[in-house]
């Protein structure tokens, strides 16, 4: 592959800045500290899309392609009167979400999840949706009658796909992006689980009551109340899946996929992030499959592919033309972000520090040395490695993957697009971070999850802080 420069096309009158103005972004308000998101792009979906919501409803509980065991490429064209292009490209993103698996025959089949896998990502859930509630009760109450007019919200639990469609909805009535991406995405993940005890009547009342719970404190405003009442339903389904699931351990009829080389579309993929998070694709710059394949010396397909993914990320957007560009980070976008770590990350020292073992928490103490060297030598980029490989250390001794991966995702993209938080700041506000580093091991080496979680929710606090105001005053963000 070409190293040198990856070929694009500037979009006319596009800002070039990393992170923006709300003020300057028309599809972005700001009420009182929250975002809404007002969709301005009436152009008619892709048939890929098309493809992909059809394929997607179709594997869910009682879909029509649910008893499938095997997903091929032409039988679904045929079976949904499309040519075999938009089948292919929904197939991928449907692998890329984490619905469907790569097969030894080289295809898909739906994937199956243990029942730690499930826990896994209802423990994230549980982190994610009573946030995403507190976002929409804190809107005005203008955007919250709009948002409490989509007729997903609905106090009923009759269904599981009423229930998925409930969940996504609170989800986009936060008007937080990247909140609303990756609750849609885990609801999708297990949609084919069938968690729910459906057919016990005192579950399904409680069930359909949290839903009732929920709507009442959007409709009043009530933040405290509306993030109690997700986190009570979302632990109810997290209790409910003992039920209806093998228990821990017990053997599930899943193939585990065997470790494979990346291939050329997940190079292409990296090469292209990298690009975006470290300031060489900019804002606003369009990306165009051809230009892209030949700059990367790759084929138009995977070049394709690499694209399809970043879109799916929203790494890139679509414009009112369709062509994809790469996405602009408003201020409040990045807030939310620095947000959702803030509730994950915690969430992972909190179950870290019970899971945590004696090896681990000696590399974690080596980590802290070499931190504290990097600061004493002034070396900026050790100590931003360090810093990533303590928060990591901490999210895979929470032994969960899920939450590994959302912290992973994160963590790039808040502190990504080169802006990095180690050469910025006094001399004793970065003797502070390390020392905060030192207190969250501390805390997980006595077994203390809630004050390690508590630590680490003020460290991210206070680095994305001082990161902001740095962007501002270098003119790198928004004023206010």
């Amino acid at each position: 592959m070409k190293e040198a420069s990856i070929e694009s096309t500037r979009v006319p009158n596009s800002d070039t800045v990393e992170i923006v103005k709300d003020d300057d972004d028309p599809s972005i308000r700001t009420d009182g500290g929250v975002t809404s998101v007002t969709a301005l792009d009436t152009r008619p979906p892709l048939l890929a899309d098309l493809a992909y919501e059809r394929l997607r409803d179709g594997l869910l509980v009682g879909g029509d392609l649910a008893v499938l065991d095997q997903l091929v490429e032409e039988d679904l064209a045929e079976r949904l009167q499309m040519s075999r292009t938009p089948i292919r490209e929904a197939l991928h993103r449907l692998s890329l979400v984490g619905m469907i698996i790569d097969n030894s025959a080289g295809g898909y089949e739906p994937r199956r999840f243990t029942t730690k896998e499930v826990l896994d990502h209802y423990q994230v859930r549980r982190e994610l949706e009573p946030l995403a509630v507190s976002w929409a009760c804190e809107l005005d109450p203008d955007q919250r009658a709009l948002a409490l007019a989509d007729p997903r919200l609905t106090p009923t639990h009759s269904s599981p796909a009423g229930d998925r469609t409930f969940h996504k909805a609170v989800a986009a009535a936060s008007g937080s992006r990247p909140l609303a991406r990756m609750i849609s995405q885990f609801v999708d993940r297990l949609s084919r689980e069938g968690v729910h005890a459906y057919g016990a009547p005192d579950d399904e009342h409680e069930l359909a009551r949290g839903h009732e719970l929920v709507i009442a404190a959007m409709r009043e405003g009530d933040p405290r109340g509306g993030e109690r009442a997700m986190r009570e339903h979302m632990t109810l389904l997290f209790n409910l899946i003992s039920r209806s699931r093998p228990p821990l351990g017990a053997a599930v009829p899943a193939r585990i996929p065997l470790p494979v080389r990346p291939s050329l579309a997940h190079h292409a993929y990296e090469t292209l992030k990298q690009a975006i998070l470290d300031g060489g694709l900019v804002a606003g710059t369009s990306l165009i499959e051809s230009s892209t394949a030949e700059s990367l010396e790759v084929s138009r397909t995977t070049a394709r592919q690499a694209l399809r993914r970043l879109e799916v990320e929203e790494y890139l957007d679509r414009d009112s033309r369709g062509r994809l560009v790469v996405h602009r980070t408003s201020r409040a976008e990045f807030i939310q972000e620095c947000e959702i770590r803030k509730a994950l990350d915690g969430a992972a020292a909190r179950l870290a520090a019970t899971r945590i073992s004696d090896e681990e928490l000696d590399r974690l103490d080596a980590l802290l040395v070499e931190d504290r060297t990097a600061l004493r030598d002034g070396d900026h980029e050790r100590r931003a490695v360090t810093n990533t490989a303590i928060h990591r250390a901490i999210a895979v001794a929470s032994r969960n993957k899920v939450l590994l991966e959302a912290s992973d995702d994160l963590s790039e993209r808040t502190f990504g697009f080169g802006r990095v938080a180690f050469a910025i700041g006094s001399r004793r506000e970065r003797s502070d971070f390390v020392d905060e580093h030192a207190a969250m091991v501390a805390c997980l080496r006595a077994g203390d999850g809630d004050h390690a979680a508590e630590l680490v929710r003020i460290h991210i606090d206070r680095s994305s802080q001082l990161l902001l105001k740095h962007m501002e005053d270098d003119n790198g963000g928004p004023d206010d």
